[in-house]
């Protein structure tokens, strides 16, 4: 059975991974390939992200993984009804990240949609900088960083610095924080 939007119909693209596990990754929203297969980062933007893990020491099985947008990001819409209705949806599932992120230690942010939804700055201002969690955030959180969303690794060579040493400074930090308990 699909599970789809309460406010659009669209088919959701569930969070995948460890339902416990420590980290918590969201990206921005699936691509055509994650919504056929049901699951997040089930495309090459995946390929780069667990590589870039893997590289950096942590594994991506370890890690829960989503998005801000649980489907394909709707357009904003022109009336005034569209654009309320687009807000009570960006609420919606704004509110299932933040439930995602319930119970974790670390997160990592890739992506400007994600970042600005809950930093309040574009993921290039802040790629790599560890940040102290506005209160919209669960407690319990100790880190959270951000970085590029690993789709524009493959679209554009010179966000790939960037990509990879956002995934190598979150990587320390939590290996760090990690050795602290």
């Amino acid at each position: 059975m699909r599970d789809l939007c309460p406010h659009c119909g669209l088919q959701l693209v569930k969070p995948d991974g460890p339902p416990r596990a420590p980290i918590l990754i969201a990206s921005e929203f699936p691509g055509y390939r994650e919504i056929i297969a049901g699951r997040p980062f089930a495309d090459r933007a995946g390929q780069v992200l667990r590589q870039a893990l893997v590289g950096s020491g942590l594994s991506y099985l370890e890690c829960r993984v989503t998005n801000r947008w649980l489907h394909a990001k709707p357009e904003r819409g022109r009336t005034k009804a569209s654009q309320a209705l687009y807000v009570a949806e960006a609420d919606w599932h704004l509110a299932r990240l933040l439930e995602e992120m319930e119970g974790r230690t670390a997160v990592l942010l890739l992506g400007s949609d994600v970042c600005e939804a809950i930093i309040g700055q574009p993921v290039m201002g802040v790629a790599g900088l560890k940040w102290k969690p506005p209160a919209l955030l669960p407690k319990g959180i100790k880190l959270l960083m951000a970085g590029p969303n690993p789709a524009q690794v493959y679209q554009r060579a010179q966000t790939s610095g960037e990509f990879q040493m956002s995934i190598r400074k979150f990587a320390t930090a939590w290996q760090k924080a990690s050795q602290k308990k």
